[in-house]
């Protein structure tokens, strides 16, 4: 996941100050929790009573339950998923990319290893 920056907060909150009921606006191009926290509260500012969102944004929106917390009736779903779900899995060599580059320390600290993960994901699992 892409780290945000302030530049990205300063920026969607230029975004939301323009919205006004009936307006349309362009979503981030990488779209996290708090765009649609910040949309909802928003949105109920200005009371709005519908609200649509392209497919691909609709999707996690739902999710994430954006419609219910306005109190609207949510999109109907059109029923075609990716197979695995609405995320996708992740390799581990990835997990162990990921995890080093966000600076997760190991169990016993420094940098994860790909036998470190997957002793961690036996346990677990």
């Amino acid at each position: 996941m892409l780290a945000t920056t302030y530049d990205d907060l300063e920026s969607w909150i230029n975004t939301l100050s323009t919205i006004e009921k009936g307006s349309s606006f362009d979503s981030p191009r990488f779209l996290k929790p708090y765009h649609l926290a910040s949309l909802a509260n928003k949105l109920r500012m200005i009371e709005a009573k519908n609200l649509v969102l392209p497919e691909k944004i609709t999707s996690y929106a739902r999710t994430m339950k954006l419609w219910d917390i306005l109190d609207l009736d949510t999109p109907v779903e059109s029923g075609i998923r990716h197979p695995s779900g609405s995320y996708h899995p992740l390799s581990q060599r990835v997990m162990v990319a990921e995890l080093n580059q966000l600076g997760i320390q190991a169990p016993r600290g420094g940098a994860w290893s790909l036998l470190q993960l997957q002793r961690l994901l036996t346990l677990i699992n």
